[in-house]
């Protein structure tokens, strides 16, 4: 037995083999050797070894073997002793728990405080909950915000301890800055032990994310097995601005366009470029997706430079398909990573190239590059490159070393031919660069290697089929159509598609297809698209008819010509080539922007860059009017653009008689604001708002009757501003409702839900701070220095709401932003000026708004409705220029010599009489809607009415009068 100074031991007690002891390999190899010296020196003391011998051998003071004796017997909290867990060094320390309560008495600011704010989160659950959903704290859980605020987390974290009953003289409102340290550091520490991305980035920004997952040797759970399993896609605009240079009227313009896109598809290991392509829009779309797969697809060539003919590829440079021999029918990817950009969802990607590879496409984590980081550091790597053009844009707006890159693309003429042609080589160059992942081989030398004998060896998995060739070119978009037409009204069976009919051959004799639906595969000359029924066999190919078949053009630029008709902005007959109407309509804003603002970005243009090259890639662009190209196939399918002007029998003429009474529903006439009547009013206040807008002055008004054609006027003269003024920025407002709620943020709320009508940003109320952010930004991205607001219904807005408008107003002013603003109203507008203009407070809406106010009158003579008749007899026609509106609803009197304008003397006096005035040029004239309303009606009587012969008969204004409008006209 020995002795100790604590307790006697009796050796045959202790049960040494059962004693507690501590998992070892855990412990680092100093902590581990420390443990076995001071084992073996405790068992050779007990086993009857001398303390000196102890000491010489183990080099272990008696006073240590006593020490760790005592702590040996200590009782451990599992309910065993402590055992040989006690000879590791500090095992038996325990974190600082505080006893005394946390008050004013025994906490000072600066001192007294220690342990406070553990004590304070173990006493209130509540409190520690809402820090710990914060900052994700619970495994598996998301942060509840991924923008970690913690000013707005320390106001809930002292809201929920006030709930709970915490006084002020308690911890922590006793101290100065409530906890306020304390709890940074917890969430601090939280965010470090926890490792989340969201919460890190809410903190610290996403570069702290991109750099710490970059050194932290995380990868994404799916890895390639073989090379070009998996392949990362993703988009990039260029660091460059180019320009396009055009001819109009023997000189020649240089303007800079908006920045392209580079689309990239690379393969994840090894590290290559599989295929790219080079977008003009300003926007990606799913087309450049599938021109990248169509690239992919197409074996690549070394190309011909003709821009910059001194450039050359490197030795060893190109693209796989075109270097590797059998490298498309090796190549296997499996999966596709893409980001979650709304143009990779779209059914061109999901369904048909899914279908069409086999293979599967991943969606990775929003603003999380790391599973897509081959694609992320090839940019990367581009952009060092491109980055040293005289036109690049650098890293942003902030960085120091770029200026005005738009005017340096001019002045060294940096055209979209030479970027074009150095991007090609810098990608080609990139593969066949040695690469330090692939220990000095290139990228096409490592798939080189690995596409050697892969013929046989074989693969598991499938490769693309024979047939794939077929579908190239691969569409640049998708979308679903159904077959129409009549077989009672002998209409052949056609697709509409973009205001435009498509048939071929086939399709114009399957009448049994009428009604089916079918899927058009799109081409980049929109001219032409292939058709699919539902379950994926091919139709074949359409071509569409009538005057859209002359010229190349894409969608883009088909909606385009569209919309502009629509507006009035362009106008072509039937006989007419509206591409060439369009490339000449283009070539002349471009040019008056190049000579208003040069060096300045062109906003718009890129997408339609390809029609107005006339479907060539590069080379200048030429107001002179391209060859046609006749369409593969136009048949005669009795639509309205294409029905004969007229027949040689009366059989002929019975039967077009009948064509367009069946038709009638599709004229202008029955649309409203289906065209455009020119009125003496209209050309004045046209003439004085392009002249105010000249001399950049504001605050000119209109008051008129209703119905006295404001707002039809107000839609034409803001049309021909934009295309009179392309360097300014023009908004249309209208206050839509009028309540007894005069406030601010009503003004500015309705403008806003206008600005961004059909936008996801609409939010429910605004202010003057966000609605002059979003003018100036629309005034940015224009390039315009100047907004010019165009108020309809002006009358509805209270004068708080006028003074609002003064407040947007002096908001631009101070950002260097001028406002013009022009008002159409009612009546009551004229009394509203009055009352500001008189108002002590209100002189600023004065002098901004209410400068002069004119009349807006109806018609008002003899003579101004004579006028008006006779532009349905030349100026309207429909659907070409053979077919005058007159003519087209009374063709056999219009052919005699009858004109409708005839009929002015007779039409007066049946407004004179319906409305019991004998000069209704003695007031403000007769509201335009009820003199446009009859002409409708006697028109349509002409055309359907066997018994209403033009020029024999008279026409029934009085009977259309009575119907349609009121007694009070004018």
């Amino acid at each position: 037995m020995r002795h100790t100074a604590s307790r006697a031991i009796r050796l045959e007690e202790l049960d040494l083999p059962h004693a507690p002891l501590p998992d070892t390999e855990l412990l680092t190899p100093g902590k581990r050797a420390q443990y076995d010296k001071l084992r073996c020196a405790l068992e050779a003391y007990w086993g009857g070894m001398p303390p000196r011998e102890v000491l010489r051998l183990h080099g272990v003071s008696r006073q240590r073997l006593s020490y760790h004796e005592e702590r040996f017997f200590l009782p451990h909290a599992d309910g065993r002793v402590w055992g040989f867990r006690a000879l590791i060094s500090g095992t038996r320390i325990k974190n600082y728990e505080r006893e005394q309560p946390s008050n004013r008495e025994t906490i000072s600011d600066g001192a007294g405080a220690a342990g406070s704010f553990t004590q304070l989160l173990k006493a209130y659950p509540s409190a520690r909950a809402v820090l710990d959903k914060a900052i994700a704290k619970e495994e598996g859980k998301e942060p509840e915000s991924i923008a970690l605020n913690r000013a707005a987390l320390h106001r809930a974290f002292l809201a929920v301890l006030r709930n709970e009953g915490v006084g002020p003289t308690q911890y922590p409102l006793c101290t100065a800055t409530c906890a306020y340290e304390a709890m940074r550091n917890y969430v601090l520490d939280g965010i470090r032990d926890r490792g989340t991305g969201a919460a890190r980035q809410g903190i610290f920004g996403q570069d702290a994310n991109d750099g710490l997952d970059g050194g932290s040797g995380k990868t994404g759970w799916l890895q390639p097995l073989l090379p070009c399993d998996i392949a990362c896609y993703d988009e990039q605009q260029l660091p460059a601005i180019g320009t396009v240079t055009f001819e109009h009227e023997g000189q020649q313009f240089v303007l800079p366009m908006e920045r392209m896109s580079l689309c990239v598809l690379v393969s994840q290991h090894p590290k290559c470029i599989l295929a790219y392509h080079l977008s003009h829009r300003s926007r990606v779309s799913s087309a450049d997706f599938l021109e990248t797969f169509n690239n992919l697809l197409t074996p690549w060539s070394p190309r011909e430079f003709k821009a910059l003919p001194k450039l050359a590829y490197k030795e060893g440079a190109g693209l796989p398909n075109g270097v590797i021999p059998g490298f498309l029918e090796g190549l296997r990817i499996a999966l596709i990573r893409l980001d979650n950009d709304l143009t990779h969802y779209a059914d061109a990607v999901l369904v048909y190239l899914r279908e069409l590879l086999g293979a599967a496409i991943e969606f990775g984590k929003i603003r999380r590059w790391l599973t897509r980081y081959a694609v992320e550091q090839v940019f990367a790597a581009l952009q060092k490159e491109l980055s040293r053009l005289p036109s690049t844009t650098g890293s942003g707006p902030a960085d120091r070393h770029v200026h005005d890159p738009a005017g340096n693309a001019v002045k060294w003429n940096v055209s979209f031919e030479e970027l074009s042609e150095l991007v090609e080589v810098i990608v080609a160059n990139f593969n066949g660069a040695a690469r330090r992942e692939l220990y000095g081989a290139t990228p096409l030398e490592a798939l080189h290697r690995e596409w050697a004998g892969r013929h046989a060896e074989g693969s598991a998995i499938p490769g693309y089929l024979p047939t794939l060739a077929e579908h190239l070119p691969l569409p640049v978009g998708i979308c679903k159509v159904t077959i129409r037409g009549s077989e009672k009204k002998g209409v052949p069976p056609y697709i509409e598609l973009d205001h435009a009919k498509y048939t071929s051959d086939m399709l114009h004799c399957a009448w049994h297809l009428i009604g089916t639906p079918m899927i058009a595969l799109l081409q980049r000359d929109h001219r032409l698209i292939q058709i699919r029924y539902p379950d994926g066999s091919s139709f074949g190919p359409v071509n569409v008819t009538g005057h859209g078949s002359h010229s190349f053009h894409d969608r883009a630029t088909r909606q385009e010509v569209v919309r502009l008709h629509k507006q009035r902005a362009i106008q072509y007959a039937g006989s007419d080539d509206p591409i060439e109407v369009f490339k000449a309509h283009k070539v002349e804003q471009m040019r008056t922007h190049a000579n208003r603002n040069p060096g300045k970005v062109v906003r718009g243009s890129n997408k339609v860059l390809a029609t107005l090259r006339g479907g060539a890639p590069i080379g200048p662009i030429s107001s002179a009017p391209a060859a046609p190209v006749a369409p593969a196939h136009a048949p005669d399918d009795r639509s309205l653009d294409q029905h004969p002007a007229g027949g040689a029998g009366e059989s002929e003429m019975i039967e077009e008689l009948v064509y367009r009474q069946a038709h009638q529903a599709k004229h202008p006439i029955a649309r409203r604001n289906g065209y455009l009547l020119s009125t003496t009013m209209l050309e004045v206040a046209r003439k004085l708002i392009f002249t105010w807008v000249e001399l950049g002055k504001s605050g000119l008004a209109f008051a008129g009757s209703s119905r006295a054609g404001k707002s039809t006027a107000l839609r034409a003269i803001s049309a021909a501003l934009r295309q009179a003024f392309p360097d300014l920025l023009f908004v249309d407002f209208s206050s839509e409702t009028q309540t007894p709620t005069d406030r601010y943020e009503r003004l500015f709320t309705q403008f806003m839900e206008q600005l961004a009508r059909g936008s996801s940003l609409r939010r429910r109320t605004q202010d003057c701070h966000a609605l002059a952010n979003c003018l100036m930004s629309m005034c940015r991205d224009s390039g315009a220095a100047h907004c010019v607001v165009l108020l309809d219904e002006a009358q509805r807005l209270g004068v708080h709401q006028w003074e609002a408008l003064s407040i947007l107003w002096n908001r631009l002013e101070m950002n260097n932003f001028g406002m013009c603003v022009f008002s159409f109203g009612s009546e009551e507008l004229r009394h509203k000026s009055k009352l500001i203009q008189d108002g002590a407070g209100s002189q600023g809406v004065a002098g901004r708004i209410f400068v002069k106010v004119f009349d807006f009158d109806g018609l008002r003579t003899r003579d101004e409705l004579k006028l008006l008749l006779a532009q349905f007899d030349e100026k309207l026609q429909f659907p070409d220029a053979q077919w005058p509106f007159t003519r087209y609803f009374a063709q056999a009197a219009y052919d005699r010599g009858w004109r409708l304008a005839n009929e002015a003397d007779s039409y007066w006096q049946a407004l004179c009489t319906h409305s019991c005035i004998d000069n209704l040029g003695n007031g403000r004239g007769i509201c335009m809607e009820w003199v446009v309303d009859p002409i409708h009606y006697v028109l349509k009587d002409c055309l359907n009415n066997p018994q209403c012969i033009p020029g024999t008969t008279p026409l029934d204004w009085a009977k259309g009068l009575e119907l349609l409008r009121p007694k009070k006209i004018y």
